[in-house]
Formats: C-alpha cells, structure tokens, sequence
C-alpha cells in the first residue's frame, strides 16, 4: 500500500528531458488542483453556506477529472491531459464565479494562472485561445452584473472586465515572450547536452581505442619478448634466455644447499641426415624434439636448444640419480619416436650427458656443471653414441 501510494505521488519518466518536465509540472499541478478541490469541498460541508454547499458538485467534478489527467500524463499524452485540466479549471472557475457573485478577485487570479499554465504546458497559441475564453467569461458574469442577475461588485462591471481585458490582453504578452524564451532556453540545453552526450561518446570511443592500442602494444611487446627469449625454430628457450633462468636457480640451489642437475645432449649424425633428406627435413627432426621435450618434461625443469642440434635441460630440486633416470627415459623416448615424412619413418637417437650437484656437494659456477655436462656428452659420443654418460670427476666420465 505505501509503495502504491508512493508511486502515485511520483511523476512519470519519460526519456525525452522535454516530455519529462512537461509531465512533471503537469503531475504536481493536477495534485494541487485535487487538495485544493477537495479542501474546498471539507471547508463547505462544514461552515459553509447554502450556495457554497451547492457548488460542491463543480468541486467534486474538478477534483474527478483529476484522476483522468494523471491518467493521460502516465499514458505520456501531454497536451490531452494538460487542456483537461486546463478546461476542468476554467469551467469550474466561471461556474463559481457565476454562482457567488460576478468578477471576483480569486477568480480573475485563477484565470491569470490557467492563462499561465496554457502557454507553459502547450505553448502561446493555447494561450491565445485561453485567453479569449477568460475574456468571453469576464465579460460575461460583467453583463450579469449589470443586468442584475448577480449581485453587484463595487465598481462599474464593465469598467473592470476592460481592465482585466487589458491586464488578460498583457499576461498573453508575456506568456509568449516568457515561452519563447523558455522553448529557446530548453533547446539551447538540448543542444548543449546533445553535444555533451557527443562529447562524451567520442571520448568513451577513443578511451576504448586508446585501450585496445594499449591492449595491442601489450601484445606486441609481449610476442617480442617471447620472440628475444626463445628459439624459433623449436619454440624452446633460446640459450641467452636459458642462462638468465639458470643462473638464478644455481644462486638458489647454492644458498640453499639444494641439488641442482644438467643434461646436454645432441642428436647422433644428424648431418647424415641433413646429407640424406634435406635441411628442411633435419629441421623437421629439431621441432618434433622440441614439442617431444615441452611435452614429457617436468614444469619445473628448464629446457632449451643449446645451438645446432644440440639441446639442454636444467634440473632444479634434482640430484644425480634422478637426472640420469631422466636422462635414460628421454634417450630411450627419443629413440622410439621417429619423425614420419611422407610414407618414410625417419629414426634418430641421441648421445646425452649429465652433470650434477648434490645438496651438500660445493661448486663455485654454474658454468662448472654445463662443462661437466659437456664433458660427458663427448664422452658419450666418443664411447659409440646412443648413450647416457654421467660425469665422474674422481675417476673421469664413465657411461651409466
């Protein structure tokens, strides 16, 4: 009940600002026509006199109508609900003027403000039109007066009803100067807040341009770094980027006393196979390592194309029997993965070697355990390839 109530004391929204302003004035004007009406009406019942008590039914008709102006103002037909009340007014306004006693001061205040309210809510030309009827009814009760129908004022009647013409005749004046300043005033804001929406369409536009530059000038800085970083050819980190990655982890595997490991390894003859079918084929062999190597090794693990056919494998958090573990699955994985091009199976193996530092064990550089690895990787071709050789310091490399 009192959102209901709410909502009826709450005027329309409209999208158009103008329709909206019209509706409001229109909303509040019809409530005040309604309290002031039915105040009336409460004030005759109770200590009015007998022709006041029987006006109430022109009392009772204005504060009705009300109910179908707020019903074409919610409907969004302004200029219907506005002469309703315009009219309803009027006539109860000449009806009560006719019944109590000629022109009266109220009566020409009413008149002034329908002549107002006209022009305001449907623009001078109503006014004109509202005017000749406030003058029509002025004149009018005038001749009653003078002819004896209805009680005297103090004055000559028509004398007055020339003096309200005039002031009627002034108020249309300006209520055309008023509503035409007001049409030019309200379009100018119009006009100002369409360039204003304009304004900031484009400036919504351009942040959005402005963003997806930025979005792409991201991009691009992030496909040249993922360009500087890795190898492009395999898609594995390039040795520069793997360096950087791997002097990290030995300063932490050193602090920590952690194990760290290396393995190096390359593919067996692999300029016979360039000899045999083409360096776009030995590059073939190269990528089906790399996509081999991205998707069999640990995340933690670091891999990277050392140079030529050469690759590398850094191993955080794992100690010598682990990377020669991992060394003998990778070799035995890469042996049995030949690459296919057309109907011929091209079969490959490498020759690995594996360095590494256990948790307690000391070591000075990094570069120490990548020659280690490299050592043993020579080793491993020298002792007949396809093979896995751990580096030994105490007693030289020997295979494992």
């Amino acid at each position: 009940m009192k959102q209901l109530f709410r909502k009826l004391l709450t005027p329309p929204v409209f999208s158009e600002s103008e329709k909206a302003r019209q509706a409001g004035v229109l909303h509040y004007s019809s409530l005040m026509v309604a309290v002031f009406g039915l105040t009336l009406i409460t004030v005759n019942l109770i200590s009015g006199v007998e022709s006041e008590i029987a006006l109430n039914w022109a009392l009772g008709l204005l504060v009705l109508f009300q109910i179908a102006v707020q019903l074409l103002t919610r409907l969004g037909k302004i200029n219907q609900a506005s002469l309703v009340l315009i009219t309803i007014c009027w006539f109860v306004t000449t009806v009560v003027s006719r019944s109590l006693g000629g022109v009266r001061d109220v009566s020409v205040v009413v008149y002034v403000l329908i002549l107002l309210g006209s022009g305001f809510l449907i623009g001078w030309y109503f006014a004109v039109i509202c005017m000749a009827f406030n003058i029509a009814a002025i004149w009018w009760l005038a001749s009653l007066e003078t002819n004896g129908v209805l009680v005297p004022v103090f004055g000559d009647p028509y004398r007055i009803a020339i003096d309200l013409t005039a002031i009627f005749i002034l108020m249309l004046i300006i209520v055309y100067f008023f509503v035409r300043a007001l049409t030019k005033a309200l379009e100018k804001a119009r006009m100002e807040l369409v360039e204003r929406t304009r304004i900031e369409s484009d400036r919504e536009k351009l942040i959005v341009q402005l963003s997806e530059e930025i979005k792409e000038r991201q991009r691009a800085e992030d496909g040249l770094k993922q360009l500087a970083r890795t190898d492009p050819l395999t898609g594995l980190f390039n040795r520069r980027h793997f360096f950087e990655i791997a002097g990290y982890e030995f300063a932490k595997a050193i602090r920590h006393q952690r194990p760290l490991s290396a393995i190096i390894f390359d593919v067996d003859l692999f300029k016979d196979i360039n000899d045999t079918f083409g360096h776009v084929i030995g590059d073939q062999v190269l990528v089906h390592i790399g996509t081999l190597l991205s998707n069999n090794v640990r995340k933690t693990d670091i891999a990277a194309r050392y140079g030529g056919e050469e690759f590398i494998l850094l191993l955080p958090e794992t100690d010598s029997t682990g990377a020669k573990n991992l060394a003998e699955q990778l070799r035995t994985l890469l042996e049995c993965s030949p690459v296919q091009v057309r109907n011929e199976r091209i079969l490959f193996t490498v020759s690995i070697g594996v360095s590494g530092k256990d948790a307690d064990q000391p070591m000075e550089t990094f570069d120490q355990l990548i020659l280690q690895a490299d050592e043993a990787l020579y080793s491993a071709k020298r002792s007949g390839r396809n093979q896995v050789v751990f580096y030994q310091p105490e007693n030289g490399n020997s295979a494992s």
